[in-house]
């Protein structure tokens, strides 16, 4: 499994795991061990983006 490889950009887990690059974003769809560490990763965590800046009444 960890030999699967990407049919866009040609990235393996291998490369990705030493790296710590993803090639593209098919290789999430196109190699499931990536898929499947990614989950363990950020498991249960979300991104909200980022917070705006506070600026004052005077700024505008």
């Amino acid at each position: 499994m960890q030999n699967q490889k990407c049919s866009y950009c040609g990235s393996t887990f291998k490369s990705i795991k030493e790296s710590g690059f993803v090639g593209c974003e098919h290789c999430y769809s196109q190699i499931e061990p990536l898929a499947c560490l990614v989950d363990e990763l950020f498991e249960g965590k979300q991104f909200h983006g980022r917070a705006p800046t506070r600026r004052s009444h005077d700024e505008f």
